[in-house]
């Protein structure tokens, strides 16, 4: 009985002490001749707040994930994820985690409490459906982690109005534990691993400030030419003191009976005062992880402060940050049910991982002619609010968003591929490859020598004419409004605003499967052809009416001109074999005539119109043919005129 009795009352004592202060010892070391530290000072959360490299540490840390956004994420079933702003633990998490607190309060102080003494403790609050609304954090001095006899954790606290004692179960508790030996609690760094960096700066600190209220003087004694009492030497020395101490320390002094000053000289260099100090500050952020610029220290380094903003970030505060992310992630969401899973809280880092404003816009510029981003997802990169359709609508110059004329918008005609052998699916799904318009032979294969099969094995015909008119629509209808602003306009006008945008529909024409587009050269046919057809246009398009209407007639009728210049064509050519004496090549004759695929250049006139055709076998040998065109224009294959 009376064993328990003195069991049950040393856990009451550790528990009231706890509440002020995690190792209550140090109060009582000096009773018995124990020093708290090596250096002779007491060393706890309450000493440790006094020194400024701590301080410095602990602020930073908690003020950075503090400000941090912390988000619940849903999985769409997709993949993709999207802030659930709706879900009830979005606004506990990201605003106000209980009625008295606000969110970065809240995180603020779990930081603090978790640097201090190792271990931050926040109780659920729930709702009346049962599920979790709330968050109130419980104090660390006052909360302890128990084992029960059947292995369960549970925890006891006192942090309460009534400051009663009672278990909280451990699914019911958010335990945020720093590094620890055994799982169960996090050491403090101010009684274990810090302690005796933090006692060496607080007894430097100390005696810096006894020296500094002595007016930096070093202390002395009074001599005597003879012997003095000793009542008469406790007079004198306590007269002294009173009369030049502290804010007395330059008044006049005045001895009698013989009595002399004598100083007792101290070197400063080998006080050490600021190396000391600097030393012990190094030390502290070595400990927590901070740069010592962050605490107001000089250091010599090449990184800029985007490369120190990210060391910070990964080496210092994502630590904390995936600490905190699981525990609220296993304590708050569910783990079974249809929602299992699909929601998660996440905190949002964006804000330490920004480059440098310059550069951010140039990641987001190469971001969006790549493909990658949207304007409202660059924008949002930026900070910026979304651009919304009634300011694309807007007739308000001031709402309107400039954009290279040479960006067309991703479709499935540009995403859309096939493999670099020709197969791929035509119209009806099945396995067609190159089709007559763009060497293939339609049975799957890739075409020699034409390169034009493959890449454009499902882009051909009218729908790669609707593909390229979506792509260069915004440079012609460019080039189209700048000849029409001029008052005078002579060929070498339209030479100048139509020669690039040409280039590039025919060098888009004449890409082939084994030529990249750093390699593309047109052939000086091709240039020639393009000059007199710019010249042509000169003198054909009138810049009078709808300027959209003429440039959307004149592309499509350019595009088709310059596909049938640039691309050979495949077409069929009936060849009856040889004539020879015998039967057999008689009956060979009457029989069936012997069908090749034939690749033609198609010759030009400067106007554009088709002369004829000539046949490329085997890109050594040239033969004209003549076209087989049907009655409503469409070419059906084409004789060989002479060999």
């Amino acid at each position: 009985m009376t064993k328990g009795f003195w069991r049950e009352l040393a856990k009451e004592f550790r528990d009231y002490m706890g509440s002020t202060i995690s190792f209550p010892a140090d109060y009582f070391a000096g009773w018995f001749g124990v020093a708290p530290s090596e250096s002779g000072v007491e060393v706890n959360e309450l000493t440790a707040m006094q020194i400024a490299a701590f301080v410095g540490c602990v602020r930073v840390i908690s003020g950075a994930i503090a400000t941090l956004p912390f988000r619940v994420w849903k999985t769409l079933d997709d993949g993709s994820e999207t802030v659930a702003s709706d879900h009830i633990l979005d606004n506990v998490l990201n605003n106000q985690p209980n009625p008295e607190t606000t969110a970065a309060d809240f995180w603020q102080t779990v930081i603090v409490h978790k640097l201090l003494t190792g271990n931050a403790y926040a109780e659920i609050a729930y709702n009346n459906a049962g599920q979790p609304a709330g968050l109130y954090l419980r104090s660390p001095f006052r909360t302890i982690p128990y084992r029960r006899p059947d292995g369960s954790l549970a925890y006891k606290t006192n942090d309460t109005p009534g400051q009663y004692e009672r278990w909280v179960n451990a699914e019911d508790m958010c335990q945020f534990r720093g590094m620890g030996m055994d799982g169960l609690v996090g050491l403090s760094p101010v009684k274990y691993y810090a302690r005796e960096v933090l006692g060496n700066d607080l007894a430097a600190q100390s005696y810096s400030a006894k020296f500094f209220a002595n007016d930096s003087r070093p202390g002395g004694y009074l001599k005597a030419a003879n012997f003095i009492a000793p009542d008469k030497k406790k007079a004198a020395v306590e007269s002294w003191i009173s009369a030049h101490s502290r804010g007395n320390s330059h008044s006049m002094a005045m001895l009698d009976g013989g009595l002399e000053w004598a100083a007792v000289g101290v070197n400063p260099d080998e006080a050490q005062f600021l190396q000391t100090r600097q030393f012990n500050r190094q030390q502290i952020a070595a400990i927590f992880g901070v740069p010592v610029h962050f605490l107001g220290d000089s250091e010599s380094s090449r990184a800029n402060m985007e490369q120190r903003g990210l060391e910070f970030l990964t080496y210092t505060v994502k630590p904390y940050i995936a600490k905190i992310e699981q525990v609220v992630n296993t304590r708050m969401f569910p783990k079974l049910g249809r929602h299992a899973g699909r929601y998660f809280a996440r905190m949002d880092t964006t804000m330490f991982e920004r480059a440098v404003y310059s550069d951010l816009l140039k990641g987001v510029q190469m971001g969006r002619y790549a493909g990658i981003y949207t304007v409202n997802e660059g924008r949002k990169l930026l900070g910026e609010q979304p651009y919304t359709k009634n300011q694309a609508e807007s007739n308000d110059p001031a709402d309107k968003l400039w954009m290279p004329v040479n960006m067309a918008y991703v479709s499935m005609d540009v995403t859309g591929t096939s493999d670099s052998s020709g197969n791929g699916a035509g119209k009806d799904g099945k396995g067609q490859g190159g089709n007559d318009q763009d060497g293939g032979d339609g049975s799957g294969k890739s075409p020699k020598a034409t390169g034009q099969g493959g890449k454009r094995a499902q882009i051909y015909g009218k729908r790669e004419i609707e593909h390229y008119f979506r792509l260069f629509y915004p440079t012609f209808r460019d080039a189209l409004g700048r000849i029409s602003t001029r008052k005078k306009v002579n060929e070498a006008d339209f030479q100048k605003a139509f020669g690039p945008v040409l280039i590039q529909i025919a060098s888009a024409f004449s890409l082939s499967a084994d030529v990249t587009p750093e390699d593309l050269t047109l052939s000086e046919p091709i240039q020639h052809f393009l000059r007199d057809y710019i010249s042509n246009f000169s003198r054909r398009v009138t810049l009078k009416g709808d300027l959209d209407e003429i440039a959307t007639e004149e592309l499509r009728k350019t595009l088709t001109t310059l596909r049938e210049a640039c691309q050979p064509l495949s077409v069929t050519v009936e060849e009856a074999p040889e004539q020879q004496d015998d039967d057999d090549s008689a009956r060979s004759e009457r029989r069936v005539k012997t069908i090749k695929t034939r690749h033609v250049n198609f010759i030009k006139n400067a106007d554009g119109t088709t002369a004829g055709a000539e046949i490329l076998e085997q890109w050594n040998r040239k033969r004209k043919v003549k076209l087989i065109k049907q009655p409503d224009g469409r070419m059906t294959g084409a004789e060989i005129l002479e060999e």
